[in-house]
């Protein structure tokens, strides 16, 4: 096992399946517990998670005397798990030996549901955006001032997306043609002319890798990027880790049994808040309101009910962290910041 060990670390994409003691230190071992799915990391690898039970081994003895334990899990070094990022761990029912059987497949099914808008920050560097949101922002909307706001909102949504895909492009793509272009100028002659193609391909290859860096930090949640390194593969690892710890791949029923495609995991979901949130013939009393004082003086009160001025609105605004918490339109903060002058004459 010290070999498997080494191989994992030593740059390799693998993965290993196995009896835990064999990726751990001496002090991780722990019995008569229900283990955590997260993501913890043995000699460099990452533990892969699971669906299904969280013990893997038992002695099959019954009472006091019955131990179970997560004996056997699944590990993967970097490489491997940005290779298939889509993987997932399910422990198999035992049949007559006293370990779990474990199931690694490459490819799990996720939902099929468009992916949900996401206002980019790497957008805010090109100025064309401008033209785009304004463009949309200044379409004529009869109606209320919400219902003026809310359709501007998804005009804006529907002409940025349509703009990310046909003119500003995806980075990779971006950078995959610069590189190429890159490579057949300097394999050429030097002149004054290709000199000057080469620094404008350097520029705009430095401002892709810049916007991809961006994009992936924006995915991870992150405020910072790593010793300046434009290299997204942190990133990227996250954010897989990240997308497997959210994913429900299986849940078991209340009648014990497991179900796994997604419709039926979201309808099961929905009918137990439902039924966590149904009441019928409910009874409040009379002096609910007298159970809380006032604790609000009327001077404080007319401070509060005033409508706000610009100042106070663009200080509160600017306040807000550029990309934190975004409403689930998809728009954080950045955007109102960025656009303020477009979107001015609506919102104040």
């Amino acid at each position: 096992m010290r070999s498997i060990a080494g191989l994992l670390i030593a740059g390799l994409a693998l993965a290993a399946v196995g009896i835990a003691w064999a990726f751990r230190s001496s002090g991780d071992r722990k019995t008569m517990k229900a283990p955590g799915r997260s993501h913890r990391i043995y000699r460099g690898c990452i533990d892969l998670g699971f669906t299904g039970n969280p013990f893997t081994w038992r002695n099959k003895r019954v009472g006091l005397a019955s131990v179970k334990q997560r004996l056997d899990r699944a590990i993967a070094n970097n490489e491997w798990r940005t290779t298939f990022p889509r993987a997932g761990v399910f422990h198999l029912p035992q049949i007559r030996f006293d370990h779990n059987p474990i199931l690694l497949k490459l490819w799990i099914e996720s939902s099929s549901k468009p992916r949900p808008f996401r206002s980019e920050e790497a957008w805010t560097r090109d100025q064309s955006s401008k033209i785009v949101v304004w463009s949309a922002w200044n379409r004529a909307v009869i109606g209320s001032t919400a219902f003026q706001l809310s359709s501007k909102i998804r005009m804006v949504k529907k002409d940025l997306r349509k703009w990310n895909k046909e003119e500003l492009g995806y980075c990779d793509t971006n950078i995959a043609g610069i590189m190429e272009k890159l490579e057949q100028i300097q394999e050429k002659q030097p002149t004054p002319e290709t000199k000057e193609q080469e620094e404008r391909l350097v520029a705009d290859l430095e401002e892709n890798l810049l916007r991809k860096d961006l994009i992936w930090s924006q995915k991870l949640r992150e405020l910072w990027l790593k010793d300046g390194d434009r290299n997204s593969k942190f990133f990227h690892l996250s954010t897989v880790i990240r997308r497997r710890s959210n994913h429900i791949a299986a849940i078991k029923d209340d009648n014990g049994e497991w179900i796994q495609d997604h419709d039926g995991i979201g309808n099961y979901f929905l009918r137990n808040f439902q039924y966590l949130f149904t009441t019928s013939h409910p009874s409040i009393p009379d002096d609910l309101e007298d159970l809380i004082g006032s604790t609000i003086t009327e001077s404080e009160n007319e401070r509060l009910i005033q409508i706000p001025d610009d100042k106070e609105i663009l200080t509160a605004l600017t306040s807000i962290p550029n990309l934190k918490a975004p409403s689930p339109d998809g728009i954080p903060s950045l955007f109102y910041k960025h656009y303020r002058e477009t979107v001015k004459p609506l919102l104040l």
